[in-house]
């Protein structure tokens, strides 16, 4: 149902420019690559990648957008849509005016799992990643960990027709939207619009990062998704210091661990421990975030946050 009315979403656009639409089956068993051979026979612009085994969520954005030849390229996950029906026009003719963004990205709107309405407010304000209220997004935003909107209202200049950039998946299994974003980064500012250019459907259960972020501790993934990429910075020539993000997220593996004291969580906290240079300096975050915590949680009986420098 959802990949249906993401694809009508895209068919439904006027404009006057040509445009394909890529679609990647990664060897799901429950029907949906029947309905994308149904499309593609119907719609010359979709082109089915349709995967005979599982490669990863990363791995087949890289796959795709990798056979992808338009100027311009945008991301969207099979349960998301576009909003109205010149969003494509819209967002090139900024591009085609404005050589100096890599990428223009609008707004979301949030819809429920039958399309309904869906209020920001239910979500709990660490994840809502997708939320930006600048103008300009750059360099020294991502260096905070922020977005400049979700994947879905984002379009930038496809990257991709001259860089292999396998780092979208060697930074991590299934999630791809920072990478990108560094990607875009690269090349130029990403310019924000107020705009409502596509529908972020919110799902009870939603496998998403997000959604497992909440329920597992899955910090050590993420750091190792962020030393990656300054290393991959790195050789394009760029700084990128992601050091404060990291400490936040070592403080919060030590606290999960503290309160649940299992192996599966010391080992969390050990990764990222051993996977950063300046290890002394992180071990001395840990400690002390044992030391502080166990002094509030049991001595003052309230909690306050470790500053992490």
């Amino acid at each position: 149902m959802y990949l249906g009315q993401a694809l009508e979403s895209i068919l439904a656009q006027e404009t006057g420019y040509t445009y394909e639409i890529l679609v990647g089956d990664d060897a799901s068993a429950d029907g949906t690559q029947d309905i994308i051979r149904d499309y593609a026979a119907k719609n010359g612009c979709i082109v089915p990648v349709l995967r005979s085994r599982n490669l990863g969520t990363t791995r087949n954005v890289y796959d795709l957008a990798r056979r992808s030849r338009g100027r311009y390229i945008i991301g969207m996950d099979g349960d998301d849509c576009f909003a109205g029906t010149d969003r494509i026009q819209r967002q090139v003719d900024f591009l085609e005016s404005h050589p100096e963004y890599s990428a223009v990205c609008g707004k979301c709107r949030l819809i429920g799992e039958m399309g309904q309405p869906f209020s920001i407010e239910v979500i709990p304000e660490k994840a809502r990643f997708w939320l930006f209220d600048k103008r300009e997004f750059h360099w020294r935003d991502f260096e905070e960990w922020k977005m400049p909107g979700h994947t879905s209202a984002c379009m930038g200049r496809n990257y991709w027709l001259q860089h292999d950039a396998k780092i979208m998946y060697e930074a991590h299994d299934f999630v791809g939207d920072r990478t990108g974003v560094l990607l875009s980064l690269l090349d130029g500012p990403i310019y924000c619009t107020d705009e409502i250019v596509s529908c972020y459907r919110i799902r009870d259960g939603s496998g998403n990062f997000m959604g497992k972020y909440v329920s597992q501790n899955l910090r050590w993934l993420e750091v190792r998704m962020m030393h990656r990429l300054e290393e991959y910075a790195k050789t394009r020539g760029k700084s990128l210091n992601l050091s404060w993000i990291k400490k936040q997220r070592l403080v919060g593996a030590v606290c999960i661990w503290m309160k649940e004291p299992s192996e599966e969580n010391f080992e969390v906290t050990r990764k990222i421990l051993e996977i950063e240079e300046n290890s002394g300096e992180y071990m001395t975050l840990a400690v002390k975030t044992l030391i502080l915590k166990s002094y509030y949680w049991n001595t003052l009986h309230k909690d306050y946050p470790i500053d992490v420098g």
